[in-house]
């Protein structure tokens, strides 16, 4: 599966990670015109996000930014440290974002949603998803 960024658009996609320490997901915001994906580190299966309500609230770990090829990506990664498929590619749009905070806005065709991220410490960041009506 190709999934291809609109130059003129954000993207969020979300890889499954099965690394030698763990699971987790990568959570990938590319911003239009920008070199790299912002990173983050999610030890949640999003799937799990809109189980309580329509909502979720958690921490989540910031990480480099990433090349924009793990945008579609599915494979092995370098050095033995596991390997990743996507599970969520979407076309996005970055409602706010500075060094300490982002927001974007997703939509969808069963229920569009927002992400919200803010930073707390250090490499720490509150993760925020709601669904919208």
């Amino acid at each position: 599966m190709v999934w291809q960024q609109d130059a003129q658009s954000d993207a969020l996609v979300i890889l499954y990670h099965i690394s030698p320490w763990g699971i987790h997901w990568d959570i990938f915001i590319g911003l239009a015109g920008a070199p790299d994906l912002l990173t983050w580190r999610c030890p949640i299966d999003p799937a799990s996000w809109f189980w309580a309500a329509g909502q979720y609230d958690g921490i989540v770990i910031r990480l480099p930014n990433h090349r924009p090829e793990y945008l579609d990506y599915c494979g092995p990664i370098s050095n033995d440290r596991g390997w990743v498929v996507p599970i969520f590619q979407r076309s996005a749009t970055a409602r706010r974002h500075t060094a300490d905070e982002i927001e974007i806005f997703v939509p969808d065709l069963s229920a569009s949603w927002t992400m919200h991220l803010k930073h707390v410490e250090g490499q720490r960041w509150r993760l925020s998803v709601q669904k919208v009506p």
